[in-house]
């Protein structure tokens, strides 16, 4: 049996498993492997955050994309997940292996990590260099969490499902490089930034963290497939709108131009947004937010009043 023969989330929850064989869990981890989307541990008293993401160029990385651009996404992703949970991210280790490249693709991979680390008053620390035949970056951020540490799990019925601001630019992005589609230059550039050089909600998840957010997750992986790692980990369901839906006037026009289903558009993922769940509206009004729709107690997940498949719209790495 091969890793296409089960999927991603199957041979997430295999490896998890075999990991955990004979116990790793400590008093002082406070959420583990496949838990989150951060480890939570604790350290002399205090909370912090651990994560990781691997790029490789033949994966995520497109032609189109500048040296500069894979750096800064590499460094965003990492920070997107600790945003998620209402952090702040405080140091990040990089690992290259790179293929025998000129001297200055190398340097303006490290200028754009530089850049997004800056941005986000996070500290580059260490890492390791190797040669490949593809270039394969990997890094792992470290974090500090808020009091409260937003999870996944704590979605509560009658709570507003939200999001901190627009989707489905970055997968009109995708189509677009894949020639799938047909769009003017303005639209492509559009969606060609969001897909190039993601934005994490670092100060709107530590606004969340502070007022009375009860979930979040960085809906990187599609709308659906985030919410319902809310709505299983919280044990309820979800009603989305699609009226609600924040995608950017020109990017829908787009999409309706080449028929591209409104649930596949902000289901494919890609965009770094936050998605969150909370009781209060000035939760949604102090991070410029849009309201979604609603959890409900009947468990499924559905888009104006119909089921919602998540893993038929949600990218796979195996497929």
């Amino acid at each position: 049996m091969r890793l296409n023969d089960i999927g991603e989330e199957k041979a997430i929850s295999s490896f998890i498993e075999a990991i955990q064989t004979g116990g790793c869990k400590r008093k002082d981890m406070l959420a583990g492997p496949g838990e989150d989307d951060c480890a939570v541990v604790l350290i002399e008293g205090e909370k912090y955050l651990l994560s990781s993401d691997l790029l490789t160029r033949t994966k995520h990385f497109p032609k189109e994309m500048s040296y500069w651009q894979m750096g800064w996404s590499l460094a965003a992703v990492n920070f997107s997940d600790i945003a998620s949970m209402g952090g702040t991210p405080l140091f990040l280790t990089v690992s290259i292996a790179i293929p025998n490249v000129e001297l200055k693709k190398l340097l303006e991979l490290g200028y754009g990590l530089r850049d997004c680390a800056t941005e986000f008053g996070a500290k580059i620390v260490g890492g390791d260099l190797n040669h490949h035949s593809e270039l394969v970056i990997d890094a792992s951020v470290f974090g500090k969490s808020p009091e409260k540490t937003l999870r996944r799990k704590n979605a509560q019925v009658g709570d507003y499902v939200c999001v901190t601001g627009e989707l489905g630019s970055a997968y009109l992005g995708v189509l677009a490089i894949l020639d799938q589609i047909q769009v003017d230059k303005e639209v492509k550039e559009k969606a060609f930034k969001a897909l190039f050089e993601p934005y994490p909600r670092v100060k709107e998840g530590i606004k969340l963290s502070k007022g009375s957010a009860t979930s979040a997750i960085d809906c990187s992986d599609g709308l659906w497939k985030s919410l319902y790692h809310i709505c299983s980990n919280s044990n309820v369901g979800a009603k989305i709108e699609s009226n609600k839906l924040p995608v950017d006037d020109s990017i829908l026009k787009a999409s309706i131009e080449n028929e591209i289903p409104l649930k596949n558009l902000v289901g494919k993922g890609s965009d770094y947004e936050l998605l969150f769940t909370t009781p209060n509206e000035d939760d949604v009004r102090k991070v410029g937010g849009y309201i979604i729709g609603k959890i409900t107690e009947d468990k499924e997940i559905n888009l104006d009043g119909k089921n919602i498949n998540y893993k038929s719209t949600s990218y796979n790495h195996f497929e």
